[in-house]
C-alpha cells in the first residue's frame, strides 16, 4: 500500500532551521512509519513545518511544508488573545496539498485536537479521496461550538480512530463528537521504544547507579505526575528495604524545591534519593536498564513514553490505575496498579514482591511488550487494520 502520515503540527520548542535536525528530536515520528515500510509499504510523512525540506530515513520519506504568507497571517489571527500556540491554528493548505499529491491509498492523521487542518484536509479531498485513520495523541473534546462542529465533521469522517485504550473514547462519545459507540475504535499505542534491555550490571557500570533494588523516576516534575506520591511510595518501602535507592530524571522541574525541601526533612532519605535531572535520550537507555522498578505517579496520561522506555528494558513498572497504564500493564498482570495519590497502596504492593521474583517479573514485562507494544508488533497491526479500511 501507499501510506501517508500527517503530522500537521511541530513543537516550536524544537523547531530548527534544519528538518533533519527536529526529525532526530521526534524519533517517535519516523519508527512506526519505518516499521510499516519494512513490511513493504510505501511510507510518506508530511509535516506541517516553518521551513520547506526534504529527508530520506532509510526507507521512508519525510516532507516538511511550511504554510504560505496568507495561511500565517491566518495563524496569527486565530491565536491572538487564545492561550493557541501556531502549529494548532494555522491553516496547512500547503501541506495538505502535498498530502493529496502523494496519491496514497490511506492517509493516517495524528492528532484529534487538530481539528481546523483535518476538516480543511476532509474539504480538500471530498468524498472520493483516501480513506482517513484518526490517532489520538492527547487532548480532550473542544470546549467551543465551532470546534466541537469541526471535531465531529472530522470524527464522522474517519474510517478508524485510534485511542490507547477504549475508554479514552468515552469523552468524546458524551460530547456526541463519536455517534457510532465504539465501532470504529480502535486501541492500539501511538509510539513505542526501540530501547533494548542489556545486563543490569553492565548498564550499572555506565550510569554508577546502585542499590537492592534500584527504583527510577523518569518524568516531569510537574504536579499532574504526582512526584511526592512516588517519594512518599519510596519512603515506605526503604523502611523495609534498606539497600534500595531511588533515582530521579526528569525533563521540567517545577516541584524541584519542594520535593528536595521534603527529602531534607527525611533523614534516612538524604543519601538514598538522588536527583539527576535531565540526561540525553539516549543516555536514559543504560539508565532504564539500570533499574528494578519505574515509579510512575501520574494522574493523568493519554499513553506514557517512560513507561514504554522502561518496560522495553524489562523494567517493572508500579504506576497509577488510570486507563493508559492499565492497557500497557495487561491490567497490572506485568506490574503494580496504585490509586492515584495512594503512596501506601504503592508500597504495598511492590513489598509483595520478593527481591528473587525480580528477574522472572522483568523477563514477562520485556516480553509483554514485544507481544503488544513494540514498533513491529504495532505495525503488524496497523496493517491489519489499514487492508480492511482499504478493502
Amino acid at each position: 500500500m501507499k501510506l501517508c502520515y500527517a503530522l500537521l503540527y511541530y513543537n516550536p520548542d524544537l523547531v530548527n532551521l534544519d528538518p533533519m535536525a527536529y526529525l532526530a528530536a521526534v524519533r517517535s515520528a519516523q519508527d512506526l512509519p519505518q516499521a510499516l515500510a519494512e513490511r513493504g509499504h510505501e511510507v510518506n510523512v508530511v509535516y506541517l513545518y516553518p521551513v520547506d525540506g526534504e529527508v530520506r530515513c532509510d526507507r521512508v520519506q519525510h516532507h516538511f511544508v511550511a504554510p504560505g504568507a496568507l495561511a500565517r497571517a491566518q495563524g496569527w489571527a486565530l491565536t491572538r488573545g487564545r492561550r493557541l500556540e501556531p502549529p494548532l491554528a494555522t491553516p496547512a493548505w500547503r501541506a495538505i496539498d502535498r498530502v493529496l499529491h502523494l496519491q496514497p491509498d490511506l492517509i493516517h492523521f495524528f492528532g484529534t485536537s487538530l481539528h481546523l487542518n483535518l476538516a480543511l484536509l476532509l474539504l480538500r479531498q471530498r468524498r472520493t479521496g483516501p480513506p482517513i485513520v484518526l490517532h489520538h495523541n492527547g487532548g480532550r473534546p473542544a470546549q467551543s461550538v465551532v470546534g466541537r462542529r469541526l471535531q465531529s465533521y472530522g470524527f464522522g469522517r474517519a474510517a478508524r480512530v485510534l485511542f490507547t485504550t477504549a475508554e479514552q473514547a468515552e469523552t468524546y462519545i458524551q460530547a456526541g463528537i463519536i455517534t457510532d459507540g465504539t465501532r470504529r475504535v480502535v486501541e492500539l499505542m501511538e509510539t513505542s521504544s526501540r530501547f533494548s534491555p542489556m545486563p543490569r550490571p553492565i548498564a550499572r557500570r555506565q550510569t554508577g547507579m546502585v542499590g537492592d533494588p534500584v527504583f527510577l523516576w523518569a518524568a516531569r516534575l510537574h504536579p499532574i505526575k504526582d512526584p511526592l506520591t512516588a517519594l512518599r511510595g519510596f519512603a515506605r518501602i526503604a523502611r523495609s528495604l534498606t539497600g534500595a535507592q531511588l533515582y530521579l530524571h526528569y525533563l521540567t522541574d517545577e516541584l524541584l524545591p519542594e520535593l528536595r525541601a521534603w527529602v531534607a526533612e527525611q533523614p534516612d532519605l538524604r543519601r538514598r534519593v538522588h536527583f539527576g535531572g535531565c540526561l540525553p535520550y539516549e543516555r536514559m537507555e543504560f539508565v532504564y536498564n539500570s533499574a528494578d522498578f519505574l515509579l510512575q505517579a501520574s494522574r493523568r496520561e493519554h499513553s506514557g513514553c517512560a513507561v514504554l522506555d522502561a518496560m522495553a528494558c524489562g523494567v517493572i513498572p508500579v504506576v497509577t490505575d488510570i486507563p493508559s497504564f492499565r492497557a500497557m500493564t495487561g491490567n497490572g498482570a506485568v506490574g503494580v496498579l496504585f490509586p492515584p495519590g495512594d503512596d501506601e497502596s504503592l508500597a504495598r504492593q511492590v513489598l509483595d514482591i520478593s527481591r528473587d521474583q525480580i528477574d522472572a517479573r522483568a523477563s514477562t514485562v520485556r516480553s509483554l511488550f514485544e507481544e503488544l507494544m513494540s514498533f513491529p508488533s504495532l505495525a503488524r497491526r496497523l496493517e491489519h487494520e489499514y487492508e480492511e479500511i482499504v478493502a
